[in-house]
This record gives C-alpha cells, sequence and structure tokens, in this order.
C-alpha cells in the first residue's frame, strides 16, 4: 500500500447568527457615523474612515474556510480565517474512529451519544447533505467531529477502516 494523501478546502456558508451579528456591526456603523456627521460636521471624515475601516474588518472574520488533510492515516482539520491565519482545529489518527458515516437519521443516536463532551462542526452549514461524522476519543474526551470529506477521502478513509466505515 502506497502513501495516502488527500486533501479538500470548503467554505463555511454563514449561519443565522452571523447574518444578524453582520447586522448588528453594520447598524451600529451607521449610528456612529451619522452622529459623527452632525455633531462634528466636516472634523468627521477622520471618524468615518475609521469605522469603515474597523467594519471592513470586522466583515472579512466571517470569512471561514475549513481545510482537511488526510495524510496516510493522519486527519489534520484546519481552520482559516479572512484567508489570512490558520488555526489547526484537530489533528487525529483515522483508525481511533470508532464510526465514521454520514449524517442522517439512520446513525442520529450515535451522533446524540451522551458519552460526547467534545463536537467539532467543521463543515459548510448544518443544511449541507454531504456531511459526515466521525466519533472517537480525543486527549481523553469522547469527540464528534462532523465535516465535508469528498469522494476520494471517504474512500481512503474506507481503505484504512473498512469495519468503523458506514454508507
Amino acid at each position: 500500500m502506497g502513501d495516502i494523501f488527500n486533501e479538500k478546502l470548503i467554505r463555511k456558508l454563514p449561519s443565522g447568527k452571523d447574518l444578524i451579528l453582520k447586522g448588528a456591526i453594520g447598524f451600529a456603523a451607521i449610528v456612529i457615523m451619522t452622529a459623527a456627521i452632525m455633531f462634528v460636521g466636516l472634523m468627521s471624515i477622520p471618524v468615518v474612515l475609521t469605522v469603515g475601516v474597523c467594519v471592513y474588518f470586522a466583515y472579512k472574520q466571517f470569512e471561514v474556510e475549513y481545510e482537511y488533510i488526510l495524510t496516510n492515516d493522519e486527519l489534520d482539520v484546519d481552520k482559516i480565517i479572512a484567508r489570512e491565519r490558520r488555526k489547526s482545529v484537530i489533528s487525529v489518527d483515522v483508525r481511533s474512529f470508532e464510526i465514521f458515516a454520514p449524517v442522517k437519521d439512520e446513525y442520529k443516536r450515535e451522533m446524540e451519544n451522551p458519552e460526547i463532551v467534545q463536537k467539532i462542526d467543521a463543515s459548510s452549514s448544518v443544511k449541507s447533505t454531504k456531511r459526515w461524522f466521525a466519533v472517537f476519543d480525543y486527549e481523553e474526551k469522547r469527540t464528534l467531529l462532523v465535516f465535508e470529506p469528498g469522494k476520494k477521502m471517504r474512500a481512503s478513509i474506507r481503505m484504512l477502516i473498512p469495519r468503523a466505515y458506514k454508507e
């Protein structure tokens, strides 16, 4: 068996919470800019520019991508914020997966196991039909990882853990 290397990058879609926060930021910016123009007049230009730049950088924080990298039997999940900062979410040995299955009603019991302490959702959206999950022990905690591996990555994982793989 040769080396395995698969990677996939997915973009997180904005949730309802994200849209509300963006709206609140935009509304606050408009209120601050309007107040500055009304009370300070022409001298408000630096305030307006500063608020505009702050809103731009605040909105960029909502641009989130997840990258999955499968190297041999090691799965790394990274979170990329604003296409600038990379943060490692988890690095796990695929062979430790007790179950690896699509997010479907028939596997709901395994996903909602009360023993699961840590839940990591690295998928594009809770509404996505391409979501898969894995349950395993990570740092002595029962962990649920939800992500969206591609066909090639799923085939590689299936080859590594045929008993834990569910269709």
